[in-house]
């Protein structure tokens, strides 16, 4: 069975994957923004919210977490850009 991180770091190497393919064909991108909706949500609330717990590493936990926002609206930015 895998671990958290170990299956969050494998959707990593997948969604950069699909940023690749993204690249070569924009029609790819709300699939992208799916699997990152999804991605985001499951990180923030099964290892994000625990490591917020952990007073070591609260301050990066806090950082990825406002890293997501940033990322959520830079692809809602996206999805809105004109496709030509």
């Amino acid at each position: 069975m895998k671990t958290i991180t170990t299956a969050l770091t494998d959707h990593h190497q997948e969604m950069r994957k699909l940023v690749k393919e993204v690249k070569k064909d924009s029609t790819k991108f709300i699939f992208l923004k799916k699997h990152l909706d999804v991605h985001h949500e499951l990180e923030e609330d099964l290892l994000l919210s625990k490591l917020h717990t952990k007073e070591k590493i609260k301050d990066e936990s806090l950082e990825s977490q406002e890293e997501h926002v940033i990322l959520n609206f830079a692809l809602l930015d996206l999805a809105d850009f004109p496709k030509d």
